[in-house]
């Protein structure tokens, strides 16, 4: 059995972390397998990529037996491991031109919780939570934590989570702008798929052009973004999306936007 799953629905491509014997924690394999499949969505022609966790959890974080191993390892090798195998699924995240949507149920935590928050969109169902708990078992962060929570919901807020470690239920994770909906359990799955099915219906460049502007504009200044955002534009307008877009908006009409 995979520990990661790919389905193709139209123009949907999902990740699922398949571990759900022990809540979907991530080993060396599964963060391996993630990064490499990830890899191979960039290069294919899905227009919105979905994660998600089996068996009702999103992600537990990195596997006990895999942290037990740390103790015995050399500081240079601890730092390979995570660089090699948990940090490139993040740059991968990151970098992907296409929109990255987070489906969460259950628990995020730890490594787990950063991969939700280092996806475009994270939405959860309302009895899920989220812990940066790190310092609990005595570690600092990894997996991005440390460079998206500030961004998110601020320095002073972010310390308090990660001091903490504290579970954030879904709700309160919303209101404090950690995810972008808390969706009822009920009608949780209908909800985060007409979501994903508006991402994938969009015009893919531009998402993918905004997404890198945003993430730019966040770590320069105001000048070099306004170049960078004309350079940008200027490309992206050579689009067929964009002839659409002006086409559909001139008729009154709702765009059919191609990704292209």
């Amino acid at each position: 059995m995979s520990k990661v799953e790919v389905s193709e629905d139209g123009d949907v491509t999902t990740l699922t972390i398949n571990r759900p014997d022990v809540k979907n924690a991530l080993d060396h394999d599964t963060m391996k397998a993630l990064a490499e499949e990830l890899r191979e969505i960039k290069r294919g022609d899905s227009r919105c990529v979905v994660l998600e966790g089996a068996g009702g959890t999103f992600c537990a974080g990195a596997d006990v037996n895999e942290l037990m191993k740390f103790g015995a390892t050399k500081p240079p090798e601890i730092v390979e491991i995570i660089e090699n195998d948990l940090h490139d699924i993040i740059r991968e995240l990151f970098r992907m031109k296409k929109p990255t949507l987070a489906k969460v149920e259950g628990h995020a935590v730890g490594a787990g919780c950063n991969l939700a928050l280092a996806c475009d969109l994270t939405v959860a169902e309302e009895s899920a939570t989220f812990a940066e708990l790190f310092t609990r078992i005595g570690l600092s962060q990894d997996s991005g934590g440390s460079y998206i929570l500030p961004r998110l919901v601020g320095m002073k807020k972010a310390k308090e989570l990660v001091f903490t470690g504290r579970d954030v239920p879904a709700p309160e994770a919303e209101e404090m702008g950690l995810i972008n909906y808390a969706y009822p359990d009920g009608s949780f799955h209908e909800e985060a798929d007409n979501l994903i099915q508006d991402l994938a219906s969009g015009p893919t460049k531009a998402i993918g052009a905004s997404k890198s502007l945003l993430n730019y504009g966040a770590d320069h200044d105001l000048d070099s973004t306004l170049e960078r955002e004309a350079w940008v534009q200027s490309s992206i307008s050579q689009s067929d999306d964009v002839e659409e877009g002006v086409m559909a908006f001139a008729q009154g009409r709702d765009p059919d936007f191609q990704g292209e």
